[in-house]
């Protein structure tokens, strides 16, 4: 076993407890644990040689805040996603955010949201001596929408040939990029309950309706970073 593959073992190793955070006793999680080793190993072959693929996600619809379409990715497929952000979304990506972006990065999130807002509001209105107003906007079809070819070369914009990412060669993670970015989920899920499940949802909020190259399913860690 050479320095590169053990390595790989390991910042997958560390990328799984990750991923079974809030996943714990979950069937799919608690059948990769069941033969951890054997499958760690599997999955870093299949990276190593360049042969893995993602395997079929589960699509469903949930009703909470909104009825919507989730996708949620094979725990395998989970490792590999929380390897790509642990190489390269700290480091490499967010430091480039603009400081008001607050989903999913540490030190953020709702909380720190509504403090900068209530700051923002005592600040334009002179501590509330003033009227202010607030404008909320959201991008229509945003994840539906997404061109994977366009993310997929702006992501690359942030990586650097000459350097290596906990370990793994520039190569290994463009690889993982290109199986997770171009990976059509809706062609390649499994629908959990019923078809009718979908009655109600708007043509363009679901990835079965969007062409080949287009849309990023809600549920993955790597739509979301």
């Amino acid at each position: 076993m050479d320095k590169d593959f053990q390595n790989l073992y390991y910042q997958l190793y560390l990328s799984y407890l990750e991923a079974r955070k809030n996943k714990r006793n979950t069937n799919n999680q608690l059948a990769f644990e069941i033969d951890l080793e054997t499958n760690l190993y599997n999955l870093a072959t299949q990276i190593h040689t360049k042969t893995y693929t993602p395997k079929p996600a589960i699509a469903f619809i949930v009703y909470k805040p909104v009825q919507r379409e989730i996708f949620a990715a094979d725990f395998a497929d989970r490792v590999v996603h929380h390897l790509l952000y642990r190489c390269i979304y700290q480091k490499h990506i967010d430091p480039f955010l603009i400081h008001d972006s607050y989903s999913c990065r540490k030190g953020k999130g709702t909380l720190y949201g509504v403090k900068r807002a209530s700051y923002f509001i005592r600040s334009c209105t002179q501590n509330y001596a003033k009227n202010g107003y607030v404008l909320k906007l959201d991008i229509s079809g945003y994840f539906m929408n997404m061109s994977h070819q366009i993310l997929y070369t702006k992501v690359l914009r942030f990586l650097n040939l000459g350097i290596s990412y906990l370990g793994l060669e520039y190569g290994v993670i463009k690889f993982l990029l290109q199986q997770t970015i171009f990976t059509n989920a809706a062609t390649n899920c499994r629908i959990k309950g019923s078809k009718a499940n979908w009655q109600g949802l708007p043509k363009d909020k679901s990835l079965f309706n969007k062409p080949q190259g287009y849309g990023l399913p809600i549920g993955n860690l790597t739509s979301l970073r």
